[in-house]
């Protein structure tokens, strides 16, 4: 598992930022921050694709906790979009490790980006010891280049 350090951000971000700006888009769903709902974390722009009733409840119908939260948090930057959408997906990951970091959560959480050809995805849960998104053997993913950051 990776782990990442305020520095690295810091080293990260800058090179990328040298070239690339945030779409507003982005820029808006990292100011919106983080809001907590029945110990599930979800980013506040996306809070209204959360289950409306009980969370809990859901993940019996769903997902488990850790799917619903990648489902409401999910990002993809695409090529139409932005030609560099990996460049710009690191910045953001960049921003919102550092924003994690400095928030009140205190839980440790996984960031996944998934990326090919024509776009990057990012994917957001806090972690869960019996859960996971993605399988352990990240080859097996062919192609589709993946990070995985524990925050």
């Amino acid at each position: 598992m990776s782990k990442i350090n305020e520095a690295m951000l810091d080293r990260m971000a800058a090179i990328f930022e040298l070239t690339h700006e945030l779409p507003p888009k982005l820029v808006k769903i990292l100011n919106s921050g983080f809001v907590e709902r029945e110990d599930h974390c979800f980013l506040k722009a996306f809070q209204k694709r959360a289950p409306k009733s009980d969370v809990k409840s859901a993940t019996k119908h769903l997902y488990d906790s850790t799917g619903i939260e990648c489902w409401v948090n999910d990002i993809r930057i695409d090529s139409e979009e932005n030609e560099d959408h990996l460049q710009v997906a690191f910045i953001f990951a960049a921003k919102l490790i550092r924003k994690w970091k400095r928030s009140k959560f205190h839980r440790p959480a996984l960031l996944l980006l998934a990326t090919d050809e024509t776009s990057t995805q990012l994917k957001f849960h806090l972690k869960r010891h019996e859960e996971s998104w993605f399988a352990e053997d990240l080859e097996g993913y062919g192609s589709t280049g993946i990070s995985v950051f524990e925050v």
